[in-house]
């Protein structure tokens, strides 16, 4: 009963694992980076879901096989559970209709249109997101030119742009 039990719940366990980590390492200050503390959360929760199926391993006696399936559809069904915490919170950190509505609730009595295209104008929304590259080390400057710095953020792109294609059949949803 509890072994089945264990088996079920493993990614749902993994799941709290991985947001108790990263929220817990962000409020804490351990690490500065929002996208560091949720590769950190997401690994303690892939961890705890391994671990969660060998220990039920230990007490199921069941086929190789077996154990292999549940482990495979355990680590896909956190892998989903993490993808959609991921986009909980970008889409607080960076949906401009989520930061246009903070900035109206931050002002004391409202914000003009021209108020609001002067803080969202695209030369400043590059900007900064530039200077977040910068920062995060993802893009390096050399010789006046971007590149590439840290690819991890890139791999996560293209993973993303292959999921698409495997469930969409394109590239992007624009195609």
């Amino acid at each position: 009963m509890y072994e089945s039990a264990l088996q079920v719940f493993s990614p749902i366990l993994a799941m709290m694992v991985n947001v108790f980590t990263q929220v817990m390492i962000f409020r804490r200050k351990i690490i500065s980076s929002l996208l560091y503390t949720i590769f950190l959360g997401f690994f303690s929760g892939l961890v705890t879901v391994i671990v969660t199926n060998i220990i039920n391993l230990t007490y199921v006696k069941s086929s190789l096989f077996n154990f292999s399936g549940i482990m495979f559809a355990n680590i896909i069904i956190y892998g989903s559970l993490s993808y959609c915490y991921f986009h909980f919170i970008n889409l607080g950190e960076t949906a401009r209709r989520i930061r246009l509505l903070r900035e109206i609730i931050d002002s004391k009595n409202g914000l003009t249109p021209f108020e609001l295209l002067e803080l969202y104008n695209a030369n400043k929304v590059l900007s900064y997101r530039i200077e977040r590259l910068l920062r995060n080390k993802q893009i390096v400057l050399q010789n006046d030119k971007y590149l590439i710095g840290n690819p991890s953020v890139l791999w996560l792109a293209n993973i993303i742009t292959l999921l698409k294609f495997m469930v969409l059949g394109k590239k992007s949803e624009f195609d």
